[in-house]
């Protein structure tokens, strides 16, 4: 006889709306503890499942915004959080991505690079709408979205240049924060070369210097303890 597992999760959930009681959206929703983020939807509604057992918080983040409360902590998750709801004071800056272009057309040759962009800490994932994106100096020379496979998302970047041995460096776009962060890694071009396949992406890794920034991280017009404390939980998953 042969049995098959199922992972329990259950759902968190709720609605984020300003003090006249009209829907948010666009407001960026952290799970931590290995869950991850999500942004409200057009009806200002959120849905994240967490697994059987999930202790953690729930933090809306969103530049320019304050919100009641400042956040959720649930300890040992048996059953499925509704209504864990945020209202939201002020006025969301509106999502700038930066215009990074590239004229394919000055250049002759190409390298591709299939990748994904790693970071060390629990709650990273990669979203629609990131950017990955490839700079000699500080000209851009390549461009790529993430697309889904079937082993997750992956970017395929292609990079442009006239000469071989031409140093590349990186940065990255993240919507759930609208922040651009530096990569560590560095390439040398080479022409019409691949680096990485869908099953073995080569691997990109965000700055710590970017992702440690200490910042005003509850949006209440100072930086204090109070937001050191939010971000080490933030980057740690520890209460």
């Amino acid at each position: 006889m042969n049995f098959k597992a199922k992972l329990l999760t259950f759902k968190i959930a709720g609605q984020l709306t300003d003090n006249a009681n009209q829907p948010v959206s666009n407001i960026s929703i952290l799970v931590n503890n290995g869950v991850g983020t999500t942004i409200t939807d057009n009806n200002g509604y959120y849905q994240k499942d967490v697994p059987f057992g999930w202790s953690g918080m729930i933090i809306p983040q969103s530049t320019n915004v304050t919100f009641n409360p400042a956040f959720y902590s649930h300890m040992i998750v048996v059953q499925d959080l509704i209504n864990q709801n945020f209202i939201a004071s002020g006025t969301p800056l509106p999502f700038e991505k930066p215009e990074w272009i590239v004229d394919e057309t000055q250049f002759q040759y190409q390298q591709t690079i299939t990748a994904i962009v790693n970071q060390s800490q629990n709650d990273w994932s990669i979203h629609d709408g990131d950017i990955l994106a490839a700079f000699a100096n500080t000209t851009c020379r390549g461009v790529s979205a993430p697309v889904e496979t079937s082993q997750g998302k992956r970017f395929f970047l292609q990079i442009w240049s006239n000469q071989p041995n031409e140093k590349i460096t990186f940065k990255y776009y993240n919507i759930i924060d609208q922040k651009i962060y530096m990569i560590i890694e560095k390439t040398i071009f080479s022409p019409n070369d691949a680096l990485g396949t869908i099953r073995s992406p080569y691997e990109f890794t965000l700055s710590y210097s970017d992702i440690l920034a200490i910042k005003d991280v509850n949006d209440d017009g100072v930086i204090d303890l109070k937001d050191v404390l939010i971000l080490l939980n933030y980057v740690t998953g520890i209460d």
